[in-house]
């Protein structure tokens, strides 16, 4: 298999959100996703996206 056929992995975080240091500034509380990214956070995570609301 060459390296350009490779699968890398991805986390769910990089698949749904627009970029790597997005999510980590909604855990900290310093951006507000849109429903958007948080639908798309649910579906790759496979949880209700309600879920994600909750402390």
């Amino acid at each position: 298999m060459s390296p350009s056929s490779a699968r890398t992995p991805c986390s769910p975080a990089r698949i749904a959100a627009p970029n790597r240091n997005y999510v980590g500034m909604i855990e900290r509380e310093e951006n507000a996703p849109t429903v958007d990214t948080l639908e798309k956070l649910a579906e790759v995570l496979q949880v209700e996206p309600t879920s994600l609301l909750q402390r």
